[in-house]
């Protein structure tokens, strides 16, 4: 494998993708409130599920995994779990921004593949992992934004003292929702 031709290939592909999610924050941030925005939305998920997947196939896990955080922000945004507010919109520019950093010094340092650790992450001394990580957990949902919506719809289980399930004979859970199946059908006239 031609490592400097993949990086080359990394940092080109990741220049569009970061361009395309800038415009995209741009439009979002310029929008009235109320406007139709999913289009938008959906640049910025592409966008960084590209860039985390190519960081991840290079071996550079501090860009993977704040491609991957932001990406998932991005879900809950439109999946509709999670309404694009001001405060969501500047985490979303500062962690691009990081983002961007981050994607640099791996282009700077060459490739970092070479420096992993047996755990699969691989440091970046150019992009402080403290910033990452922090970045990440700022960028994680809150956990009623990471339940499926549907989640709610089941109620939840009383859980039993392991000592009290093991003299219980086991018995299968069923569990039921409210479910609405919908059936369309096109015709022509």
């Amino acid at each position: 494998m031609d490592a400097a031709r993949y990086a080359a290939l990394f940092r080109a592909e990741s220049a569009e993708q970061l361009a395309d999610i800038d415009a995209a924050l741009l439009a979002l941030e310029q929008a009235p409130p109320g406007a139709d925005t999913p289009a938008l939305i959906a640049t910025l998920f592409r966008g960084m599920h590209t860039i985390k997947g190519m960081a991840a196939a290079m071996g550079y896990g501090a860009v993977e995994r704040l491609a991957h955080a932001l990406e998932s922000r991005c879900e809950s945004l439109r999946a509709g779990s999670e309404a694009l507010d001001p405060a969501v919109l500047a985490l979303l520019f500062e962690a691009t921004g990081v983002l961007r950093e981050a994607v640099a010094a791996v282009s700077r340092a060459g490739t970092e593949a070479s420096a992993a650790t047996p755990d699969g992450h691989t440091p970046d001394t150019h992009t402080p992992d403290a910033v990452v990580a922090a970045l990440v957990e700022r960028l994680t949902p809150a956990p009623a934004l990471r339940a499926h919506p549907a989640a709610a719809l089941i109620p939840a289980r009383e859980s039993a003292p392991a000592a009290a399930l093991a003299d219980t004979p086991a018995e299968p859970v069923v569990e039921t929702a409210n479910v609405r199946h919908v059936d369309v059908r096109l015709t022509d006239d």
